[in-house]
């Protein structure tokens, strides 16, 4: 279920919300994927209910947002990896979450 809401509801722009939520998001230095140079950018495992509790830059209304999404899908936990390409563009995404279903990672292109 939360994979599908996922898919229906998740934009680009919903994993960068989520890497800013973090509180921690880090260069991982820079990959070659698809024949595009690439920045990859991650962050450490959070805790969904913590998400209030971080500086995100984000507002209170994006921030709660995002928190009711993930709190409706039953995610506990994520983590976001991220390539972007020099134009600013997302080259791919990795997310990985638990869930009160279990585990779950999705990657796209």
């Amino acid at each position: 279920m939360y994979l599908k809401d996922q898919m229906r509801n998740t934009t680009p722009n919903q994993s960068v919300k989520m890497l800013l939520a973090s509180g921690d998001v880090r260069r991982a230095g820079t990959e070659r994927l698809q024949g595009v140079e690439t920045t990859h950018y991650y962050r450490g495992r959070v805790r969904v209910a913590d998400l209030a509790a971080r500086d995100s830059g984000l507002s209170a209304r994006e921030l709660a947002g995002l928190k009711r999404q993930l709190d409706q899908a039953g995610v506990r936990t994520e983590t976001v990896d991220l390539w972007i390409d020099r134009r600013n563009l997302l080259v791919k995404k990795v997310e990985r979450a638990d869930t009160a279903q279990g585990s779950l990672v999705s990657t796209a292109y």
